[in-house]
């Protein structure tokens, strides 16, 4: 079962990479482009399997009919689930280790630095206010008058998801949480059911015990290791949910993957720019260092391309500042032209 989740996912990271997603759509186009030139698309497939990055089909195209005994006999591709990890210091081996033993978790924050409601009379961005409340522990007041703001933990009834092999997320950056403590968790649905918006709080308590809700996760695991599944309408792989109080995160990830969000706000999967999602999880590290005092990293990663790895350090702000310039550019290239048409 374990090498056959490897080679689904190099399935997806060969397709992807071959300039088509994994929509249906793109399925039907890339079939008929083979059909149409089958021998230039055959050897720009196979030119991708032996650039490196494919374990398993490097193994399968190299011995072309039958893997012999010896082969058989050995591990592929190194089995993580079997790896023991530590989070001090959190580093992309110990995430790598944890999304293989089913312990990696991404809440998406979808829009970090937008206003985090109309009703707000200053300015709170929404990844402030996702901080503030990831950090409320009992006995500290919140900031609020109510009776109960000496008694709230964390932030409950926040919607995550599990990160194994392939995992689609909801949007293109967030936190990461390592290993939730199970208690915390309300519900869990291999797919994704809309329950991420507003606060939820009319949302009871999980009525499963511990251990049906350790085999419901069991279970989401298991369909990641299948290819996961999906929801009508929309990837052919959805974002699994999962409705967890979140009181602690180890991370900021982001990710170039097409997502959902962005299908829901611009009407394209991808993102509009390669800088956009690395800028929000930036953003995102320096609010929550502001709010909480902890400096957390940052982890670029792919469901793609299945992979978790440390992001870049841009230690020269006019980097930082060229990419910025990049992402804003069209847009207001767009509103010039809008603006001379009237």
């Amino acid at each position: 079962m374990y090498e056959m989740a490897e080679l689904i996912t190099e399935t997806r990271s060969l397709t992807t990479t071959h300039k088509n997603s994994i929509t249906q759509d793109s399925i039907i186009a890339f079939q008929t482009r083979f059909t149409h030139d089958p021998e230039s698309t055959y050897l720009s497939i196979i030119s991708i399997i032996l650039d490196g990055r494919y374990k398993i089909y490097s193994t399968l195209y190299a011995n072309s009919r039958l893997l012999p005994k010896d082969l058989l006999q050995q591990e592929l591709v190194k089995n993580y689930s079997k790896v023991k990890y530590q989070l001090k210091p959190v580093t992309a081996e110990t995430l790598t280790a944890a999304m293989y033993n089913g312990d990696l978790y991404f809440r998406g924050v979808s829009a970090p630095s937008s206003n985090s409601s109309a009703r707000t009379k200053d300015f709170k961005s929404s990844g402030e206010l996702e901080s503030e409340k990831i950090d409320r522990k009992p006995g500290i007041p919140t900031r609020t008058l109510k009776p109960n703001r000496l008694e709230k933990r964390g932030n409950p009834n926040r919607s995550i998801s599990l990160i194994t092999f392939g995992s689609a997320v909801y949007a293109g950056q967030g936190f990461i949480l390592v290993k939730p403590d199970i208690k915390d968790i309300v519900s869990a649905s291999p797919i994704d059911v809309d329950t991420g918006h507003g606060k939820k709080s009319k949302m009871g308590p999980c009525t499963l015990g511990l251990n049906a809700m350790k085999a419901e996760l069991k279970k989401i695991y298991k369909n990641q290791q299948l290819g996961g599944i999906h929801r009508k309408g929309r990837f052919i792989m959805s974002h699994n949910e999962i409705i967890c109080r979140v009181t602690e995160v180890h991370g900021i990830f982001f990710t170039n993957d097409p997502t959902l969000y962005n299908e829901m706000t611009t009407h394209n999967r991808n993102p509009c720019n390669p800088y956009t999602h690395y800028l929000q999880a930036m953003y995102l590290k320096q609010v929550f260092m502001y709010v909480t005092g902890i400096n957390l990293p940052i982890f670029e990663y792919s469901g793609d391309h299945h992979f978790i790895k440390a992001a870049p350090n841009y230690d020269d702000d006019d980097e930082i500042i060229n990419m910025w310039v990049e992402m804003v550019k069209p847009l207001i290239e767009k509103n010039y032209r809008l603006r001379a048409a009237m």
